[in-house]
This record gives structure tokens, sequence and C-alpha cells, in this order.
């Protein structure tokens, strides 16, 4: 895991804490609003006996500023929890690409809400002017940004749902899909699930989902031929990356940390982004239940200065060949 991971994940965790609070805030200010309201109406007769004219002024202007400022209150922290939103899932894109459609329905979203805010003030304008043509077209306006949102809360949902499969934590994955339907529980699912998973890469366990088992016919020197026999992809990986950052360095050397539950030996390495593969790994065997440095040496390659690479290692467990993946910053 990464620093950018995990603060990825806090700005997600974040974002739905938000998201959980702003709804809230509005409720209060609407029923705190009405009910001064009703009071002031009816002359402080909702509290017993009529207010003092002091009174009715505090409580005036008590009203108004529930109505007013708590529901913008709420408004303003809805547009910084989508920005935290798009945020993290952006930089998350960088560990994995499948978080990217988080990241375009974080823009969508961006995008209705500012629609949401802008339009109605357009819509009292063309009362006010008496416009039926303004009127009409902000109410289809309107309707578009309402449309947008939904898209955007489609893509962030099915980003959450992503998240939560990499991560092996079901309460994210629920959670993304409520929150189309029932956005207030599937925030709250999401903040809890994220938690729990920004706890587990901060104490090192390997949170990642289990990569496809891989068999090879690869047989390992000094080692009497076997049929490899598949593993079972339920099982959590016996083999995975562990401790700092790896880091790629410009003459193609890696240097990184893994540990494996079973003995071990270290085939291949691959880097995905630019495919190039190789075979000089030290050591290249690795003992069980302890942690140990292997270097890998890619050559010379071309890599962007602080970008982070996902590279693909093959190991052989048991003749089982299976790939974990290590993650790198330029």
């Amino acid at each position: 895991m990464s620093y950018i991971e995990i603060e990825a994940l806090k700005k997600l965790k974040s974002a739905n804490l938000i998201l959980i609070i702003t709804p809230i805030l509005i409720l209060i200010g609407i029923i705190a609003g009405v009910f001064g309201i009703v009071s002031l109406t009816a002359g402080g007769s909702a509290f017993g006996s009529p207010l003092p004219a002091s009174s009715v002024v505090v409580a005036s202007v008590t009203t108004l500023v529930l109505i007013g400022v708590l529901p913008l209150v709420g408004i303003i922290l809805g547009l910084i929890a989508i920005l935290k939103l798009r945020g993290g899932f952006k930089d998350l894109k960088s560990v994995f690409p499948e978080a990217g459609i988080g990241a375009s329905g974080g823009l969508l979203l961006l995008i209705g809400y500012i629609v949401f805010i802008l339009f109605p003030l357009g819509i009292i304008l063309a009362i006010l002017t008496n416009n039926p043509g303004l009127l009409i077209l902000q109410s289809v306006g309107l309707g578009l940004g309402g449309i947008i949102y939904f898209l955007g809360e489609i893509l962030t949902a099915i980003g959450f749902y992503r998240v939560g499969n990499r991560y092996n934590e079901s309460l994210v994955s629920i959670g993304g899909i409520l929150t189309i339907l029932l956005p207030f529980i599937g925030y709250i699912l999401n903040f809890i699930g994220l938690g729990k998973i920004i706890n587990r890469l901060s104490m090192g366990q390997q949170p990642y989902s289990p990569q496809p088992y891989q068999q090879s016919t690869f047989q390992p020197s000094g080692m009497p031929y076997s049929q490899p026999q598949p593993m079972s992809p339920q099982a959590p990986l016996p083999i995975y990356q562990t401790g700092p950052f790896a880091v790629l360095r410009p003459d193609g050397s890696m240097t990184f940390q893994v540990y494996s539950s079973q003995p071990a030996q270290l085939v291949s390495a691959r880097l995905e982004d630019t495919g190039n593969t190789t075979t000089t790994i030290t050591p290249n065997f690795i003992p069980p239940n302890q942690i140990t440095n292997v270097t890998v040496n890619f050559g010379s390659i071309q890599i962007v200065p602080g970008r982070q690479y996902r590279i693909i290692v093959t190991a052989v467990i048991n003749n089982s060949s299976i790939q974990f993946p290590v993650y790198a910053n330029s």
C-alpha cells in the first residue's frame, strides 16, 4: 500500500461523512425554521404566553438564521463533499485504474450540483420579471441538471462498489449500490467500511482481493517435475508486498519487501505500463513467515518521475504459479 492510496481512501471517507451531515443540517434548519415561523405567527402563544418585543426580535433573527444559514452551510458542505469524492477517486485511480469511473461520476455530480444551485435563481428571476421564455429555459436546464447528477450518482456508486471488491469490504460494495436508491444509508455504510479498510492498510495488512491464480508449466530448477495444481481462488494470497512503498529507480532497479506464508520462488516480474519483463530477481527464494527484501532489475527503461507503477510478480508455491501485485513510486 502507499501514502497516496491511504490518503485517497481518507478523502472518500470524509466525503461520505460530510454527505451524512449535510442533509441533517438542512433538515434541522427547515424544521426549526418552520417551528419558529409558526411560533412568531401565533404571537408566541406556542410558548404559553405572548412574547415581549425583544424576545420576538431575537426569535425572528434566530428563525432567519436557521432557515437561511444552516441550509446554506449544508449546500457548501455538499459541494466540498463532491470535490473530496472526485479527488479521492482520482488519486485512487493511480493505484488501480478501475477507480477512474468514480472520478468521472464525481465530475458529473459537480456539474449537476452547480446547475441545481444556479438554475433555481434563474427561475425566481423569470417569475419576478414575468418572462415565460426564461422560465421554460430555466426549467429545462434544471431538469438536465437533475439527469446529469443522477448519472454521476450511478458512476460513483459503481466506483464505490469496485473499491469494496478490491479491498474485500462488503460494506463499501453494498453501500455503493445503496447510494443510488437510499443515499443516506449508503453513505453510512461507505463511511464505516472505508474506516475498516484504512485501519487494515495502516496496520500493514494485505487488503487486496486475491488475483486470479494462473497455472504455469514453469518448473524451478532443482525441483522434481509435477503437474501444477490450481490453488483455491477464494483463499487469501499466500504471498504479498508489505512494508514501505517500493521505489522504481531510473536505472530500472527496484527494491521491495515481500511476505510469504509458505516457501516461494519468484520467477519473473512484469511492469504493467511498459510491458517490460525480467527474471533478474535477488533473492528469488522467499522463506516462509518472515519479511524478505527483494531487488528486481528491469534494465534500461524509461520511467516518469513522480508516477506510481504496478508490477506483477509471478511466484511458484507448492508447484503452483500465482501472481501478486507490487506497487512502486518513481
